[in-house]
């Protein structure tokens, strides 16, 4: 199997905008085909075995589906499989597809670490409405499977580096109205303090902490111009729990309360 395009170590990493995940390990479900369909697909093997396309997948392994290819695939009857997958429409994915070292002919695959998978299964597992599951942590969960079982650094770490900020950035925006902290950030990409700060820094030249007041703070400031919403309502959406320690941090960041900034959007607008 053969990407449409290769992604060298310097090109920009853009995160996939379209993820769902699934897994099971009834016979009745996973199987396929024949058939093709316009899709990017990535299935990990826990346990079992199984065939894709007339080639033996064991645990361990898995295999990548890309838009338009012939696909057929079913679990052995006396060991049937178990596996995880990820499903996308977006072709950002063909960067993650390259990274596999799938065999090019058959698209199947070896990782490590089959119990980071079996982990992440486990957590999919236990929620009984797959759709309660935000495309954030479909993010996250598969970014843990491709950081703990496929990833190896490039020569240029700059592509690892920006992986790793724009999950924060897309993380931050989607929890605004959440205590934030560095700490949580950290656990959930699995690196440590100093590196997030060395990743900032070189992104956007601030702190983790300092990024994460300001996105606070430009959408409370827009909020107040642009919304109904009461101040204590904006300062829920923006992640404090009483309105009184909204309006010390609006204040102490823009020299006025937010009563007054709004006040002062109002005015300006309301000028000839």
């Amino acid at each position: 199997m053969k990407p449409k395009h290769e992604f060298r170590s310097h090109d920009s990493v853009v995160i996939p905008r379209y993820l769902s995940v699934g897994c099971s390990e009834d016979p009745r479900v996973t199987h396929y085909g024949p058939a093709r369909r316009n899709l990017y697909l990535i299935h990990y093997v826990i346990s079992g075995t199984g065939y894709f396309n007339g080639n033996t997948v064991k645990a361990g392994q898995g295999f990548l589906i890309t838009p338009k290819m012939d696909e057929h695939y079913y679990p052995d009857e006396k060991d049937p499989w178990c596996y995880l997958w990820f499903i996308s429409s977006d072709p950002t994915m063909e960067y993650f597809f390259a990274q596999y070292d799938a065999d090019k002919e058959s698209g199947i695959f070896s990782f490590r670490n089959v119990g980071v998978v079996e982990s992440v299964m486990k957590r999919l597992m236990s929620e009984t409405n797959a759709l309660r599951f935000s495309y954030t942590q479909i993010l996250e969960y598969f970014l843990k499977i491709y950081n703990h079982c496929i990833y190896t650094a490039p020569k240029d770490k700059r592509s690892n580096e920006k992986l790793y900020f724009d999950y924060s950035v897309e993380y931050i925006n989607a929890f605004l109205s959440s205590p934030i902290t560095v700490e949580e950030l950290c656990l959930r990409l699995g690196i440590s303090q100093a590196y997030l700060y060395k990743i900032f820094k070189n992104n956007v030249g601030c702190s983790p902490k300092q990024y994460i007041l300001k996105e606070k703070l430009l959408h409370a400031q827009l909020l107040l111009a642009e919304s109904d919403l009461s101040v204590s309502e904006i300062g829920a959406a923006v992640g404090f729990s009483d309105v009184l320690s909204f309006s010390r941090f609006f204040s102490v960041r823009k020299g006025c309360s937010p009563t007054e900034y709004r006040q002062s959007v109002a005015q300006k607008r309301a000028e000839p």
